[in-house]
């Protein structure tokens, strides 16, 4: 205030002639701009309110609107300062009816919105759906069962919450309703109205859950006995165990790999949890066997046509290469089990041979190779599997006929170091001249047979007799003939032994020595097969006293073939001299524990009943148990 002259004045305000100069200065340049570039700052100020207003309200498209707004105007307001240049002028009064346009739409939008969403609530009661059960009726109810009523009412949102709550004893509560609440509401009445997209959360009870013990990365050097008592003393009870032999155990340095599944599920951690009753099932991989394979090829030479080489394949895979002719000695490590070489032609793909064959222990195998236009033939000669024989049982470890001429002290010890206990010998003083060496082997039969190859499987404790030969003079049972009256005395008494059947006399004692006899030339034999009493046993005695080591021939029908005991391939099988009405003449004859190469059959693939041959054997005995005569076979030619 100046109090100059006895008056009071008032000063003016510096801040007023600021706001002042201000407001004079805005409303000035205001006023110098075009009615264009006024119009153009309103709608940006506007499209920036609307802007806001969109991103508060949380609404995706009037946010967008607002965003292309503001693009639009800026656009226009560069046209009309020629930063854009558009030949026609009246385009940008063409963007500007735009923009007014579009931002009339977008308030029209945002501030309609609010009351449009009150509307949507506001249904008739026409437009609403009851629910369909009450409270307590759920709770007697399974979530399943009541999520389907819900579904079948119409209702659209439903959630399904298990609650892990029940101990294993009390499993037959699972899968019960344990509450129902509708947007959260758990108070509700049967049949009352309710939107449909009203949110439903069903929560049942279901076993309590348990932590999982061990990673499955971790499970794997984990031996199974050590998984299973993890997680039992996690408190699972459901386990289920496999053990697979599948790693190779010529390439891999672990003794096992364990898998792990939950309820079929290798995608957990030591973090994850699972029910109580949840399926555990532990795998252990572990090595297979392998064998050393030894195999032999002898490779037979063509001399003219058919001079190709031969590829040996294993797997897939060629593992040797044979020029023609080239025999080979191969060292393979097979997988335990079924095993496949294939002979194929060299550098073609036919002709070629596949031969299977089992491992089941080391192998020692020898094959014969030959090679034909169309066919490779390989013929086995020898195969012995040491892992065939079972706890009680023994593999030969040559043939019969490489026994012969051995010493017999030799043969002996092979034997028993094969495993073989009921060995015994015999001796034939037949050495005349002194041109067989003395204890050389004349032949081993075992377990009544001198026929087997190498690696023939026979029972420890089978009967095994080595005959061996030494001199005559050693004979100690040589009888001492005093006189021509004594020896023809002992020659009496010996036929009578053999001559006798029943009470008749044998019309004619065996004449044929080195021949096979039948009933053309032995008339011992003719009236043996012409008896038609078969439980005459003492009868029948005396002729096979007579025909014992005898070759004998016949037509015959396989009246019956059985199993040898728990073998699958070794048979014991009666025969009988029948004839066109099926009528039996002569004693039953039997092979016993023979196979179908030891019948040496020929006409046919098989040997089964009803089947006529014609069978050449040697009589080695009578079976008083099965009352049948005892033979050895020769050969068996199909008869059609």
């Amino acid at each position: 205030m100046d109090k100059k002259n006895g008056e009071e004045r008032d000063f003016p305000s510096v801040e007023n002639d600021s706001c002042k100069k201000m407001s004079s200065l805005i409303a000035s340049k205001w006023r110098s701009l075009c009615m264009f570039t006024k119009v153009m700052l309103v709608l940006s100020s506007l499209s920036v309110i609307l802007f806001l207003i969109a991103v508060f309200l949380h609404d995706i498209l009037a946010t967008v609107i607002s965003l292309g707004l503001f693009v639009l105007i800026i656009f226009s307001f560069l046209v009309h300062k020629k930063v854009v240049l558009i030949d026609k002028t009246w385009t940008k009064y063409l963007f500007l009816m735009s923009i007014v346009l579009l931002s009339c739409l977008d308030i029209l939008y945002i501030f309609g919105r609010e009351t449009n969403d009150k509307d949507v609530h506001v249904l008739s009661e026409e437009q609403k759906i009851a629910i369909p059960v009450s409270p307590d009726e759920c709770l007697v109810m399974k979530y399943d069962e009541l999520n389907e009523q819900f579904i079948g009412a119409g209702f659209e949102k439903i959630d399904l919450v298990p609650v892990y709550a029940l101990d294993l004893s009390e499993i037959e509560k699972r899968n019960n309703v344990d509450s129902v609440s509708i947007n959260g509401n758990t108070a509700f009445v049967k049949d009352q109205l309710a939107r449909r997209d009203e949110i439903i959360e069903i929560r049942y009870l279901d076993l309590k859950r348990v932590d999982i013990p061990i990673s499955y990365s971790d499970a794997k050097s984990v031996s199974q006995e050590e998984i299973i008592s993890l997680f039992q003393n996690a408190g699972f009870v459901d386990f289920e165990t496999e053990e697979i032999e599948d790693l190779d155990p010529d390439t891999t340095t672990e003794d096992f790999i364990t898998e792990v599944t939950v309820n079929g599920s290798a995608n957990f951690t030591e973090a994850d949890s699972a029910g109580v009753d949840s399926k555990i099932k532990v795998t252990s991989h572990l090595p297979y066997r392998k064998y050393d394979v030894k195999v032999h090829i002898a490779f037979s030479t063509n001399i003219f046509f058919n001079k190709y080489g031969v590829e040996i394949i294993h797997d897939g895979s060629v593992i040797r290469t044979l020029s023609h002719g080239e025999d080979a000695d191969l060292e393979l490590r097979l997988r335990e089990g079924k095993n496949t070489l294939t002979f194929k032609k060299k550098g073609y793909t036919s002709p070629e041979r596949a031969i299977e064959f089992t491992v089941c222990g080391d192998v020692e195998a020898k094959y014969k190779l030959t090679c034909n236009e169309d066919s490779i033939q390989v013929d086995l000669k020898e195969y012995v599997d040491y892992g065939v024989a079972g706890e009680d049982e023994a593999i030969v470890p040559a043939s019969a006929s490489s026994f012969v001429f051995e010493n017999y002290l030799s043969v002996q010890k092979q034997l028993e170091e094969a495993g073989f206990t009921n060995i015994s010998t015999s001796i034939l003083y037949d050495i005349y001249w002194g041109i067989t060496s003395e204890g050389s082997v004349a032949s081993v039969s075992i377990d009544g047979t001198t026929d087997y190859p190498r690696g023939k499987v026979y029972k420890k404790n089978a009967p095994i007799v080595i005959t061996y030969h030494m001199r005559e003079e050693d004979d100690p049972n040589k009888p001492v003939k005093n006189s021509e009256s004594e020896s023809m005395a002992e020659s009496t008494e010996q036929r009578q032994e053999i001559d006798y059947s029943s009470s008749e006399k044998l019309k004619e004692n065996l004449k044929v020595e080195n021949e096979v006899i039948n009933v053309d030339n032995s008339e011992t034999f003719a009236k043996m097969m012409e008896m038609t009493d078969q439980t005459d046993t003492e009868t029948i005695k005396k002729y096979v006293a007579v025909l014992m080591n005898k070759s004998i021939e016949f037509e015959g029908e396989v009246a019956m073939v059985m199993q040898h005991e728990t073998y699958k391939t070794r048979f014991d099988i009666c025969l009988a001299n029948t004839d066109d009405k099926g009528r039996v003449y002569g004693p039953l004859f039997g092979f016993t524990n023979v196979s179908y190469y030891d019948m040496h059959v020929t006409g046919s693939d098989s040997v089964a009943q009803s089947m006529r041959f014609h069978i050449e054997a040697k009589v080695v005995g009578y079976n008083e148990e099965g009352n049948y005569v005892e033979l050895k076979p020769i050969s068996l030619k199909y008869l059609p």
